[in-house]
């Protein structure tokens, strides 16, 4: 068998396993499931943000995704000076109880995870490598893949707060703190680069353990 033919059944097999697990997102379970691991994830990057910030990361309630329609996750923002202001306004209105409202903005969590992850399970898995070198590179990938959503989510609520910050007074203030955070958070929040960066990892765990010529006298036969 030629070497053409084995790199097109490849490539074939790839469209195929992608389109695919593109078609498996849309399950429920599994959708699900990439909510809640981005959701922890961004948790992990930005529960406790500078200057007494605080970031959670939840899916939406039923009842709000009519609200936020297209997306399945919601980031609140809110800090300690927000929480004293509004103590000390209720304290000067001689209210007991004090009233918070979070900076909010919803998130696609399957664009921002889900297909990254699609993307690089299919490529890895229609490489002609051995399953130990798979499990390995499924392994090393999907953390490699996590630490870059980590990244993407610590630079997007970075921005927020640079946003926000008479409002909440936390994250970063310094205007080249804020100039540098922002303009990488224009350069990796792009598909292109999250799709670039997942090749780039299945070049490096992958294409090193194909037999190349494996397929050489594959081909010379």
């Amino acid at each position: 068998m030629e070497l053409g033919m084995l790199i097109a059944k490849r490539i074939g097999l790839f469209l195929f396993l992608y389109f695919g697990l593109l078609i498996l997102g849309h399950v429920a379970p599994v959708k699900s499931l990439i909510s809640k691991t981005y959701n922890a994830i961004g948790n992990m990057a930005t529960g406790s943000y500078r200057d007494g910030g605080t970031a959670k990361f939840r899916s939406l309630r039923p009842e709000e995704l009519g609200r936020f329609k297209g997306f399945d996750s919601l980031v609140q923002l809110s800090s300690e000076r927000q929480q004293e202001i509004a103590i000390e306004k209720a304290k000067a209105e001689g209210r007991n109880s004090a009233q918070i409202s979070p900076v909010t903005y919803p998130v696609n969590s399957w664009v921002k995870l889900g297909m990254i992850l699609s993307f690089f399970l299919a490529l890895c898995l229609s490489t002609p490598i051995s399953i130990k070198r798979k499990l390995i590179a499924l392994a090393l990938g999907c953390l490699s893949i996590f630490a870059l959503v980590a990244l993407q989510s610590f630079t997007a609520v970075g921005t927020k707060f640079a946003r926000y910050y008479g409002e909440l007074q936390a994250g970063f203030s310094d205007p080249m703190a804020v100039s540098a955070i922002r303009r990488v958070d224009n350069i990796i929040q792009y598909m292109g680069f999250s799709l670039l960066f997942a090749f780039i990892v299945w070049a490096v765990l992958c294409l090193p353990h194909i037999n190349y010529h494996k397929y050489s006298k594959a081909k010379s036969s």
